[in-house]
């Protein structure tokens, strides 16, 4: 008896079914680079954006209390920014200030980038803690 060349339906069958259990977990693994890329772009872009955006309001000298917010500009308008401006209390005597400056992605709010500065009026003296923060 002459065999014919070609696959059986059992070697398809066999073959559809690895493919079926290997595909979810590629998908998995690629959603998880891909989720990781971008908390990685973003971290490296939100936290030169604080410092330059810190840098800038601390310049100017003493800051007024209270919180502000605002956009970046062109290339990177999709980052927005929220200030708040305090004294401390173990140091409102003296007039030192807590600046703190975060930085988040429009299109994801989950993730954030908080720096914190110390100023004295008149100086600028820093003390920066920069916090990524990322939500589940």
């Amino acid at each position: 008896m002459k065999r014919e060349k070609g696959f059986t339906l059992l070697e398809i069958l066999i073959t559809l079914a690895i493919i079926a259990i290997a595909f979810p977990v590629l998908l998995r693994f690629l959603s998880q680079n891909i989720s990781l890329a971008t908390e990685a772009e973003f971290l490296s872009s939100a936290s030169l954006l604080a410092d330059s955006k810190m840098n800038d309001l601390c310049r100017n000298g003493y800051l007024e209390s209270g919180p502000r917010s605002g956009r970046f500009e062109t290339p990177y308008q999709q980052f927005g920014w929220k200030l708040s401006v305090g004294g401390t209390s173990e140091t409102d005597a003296s007039g030192l200030q807590r600046i703190e400056l975060s930085v988040t992605l429009a299109d994801n709010p989950t993730l954030h980038y908080s720096i914190v500065r110390y100023v004295l009026p008149g100086e600028f003296m820093q003390s920066t803690v920069g916090e990524p923060v990322a939500s589940p």
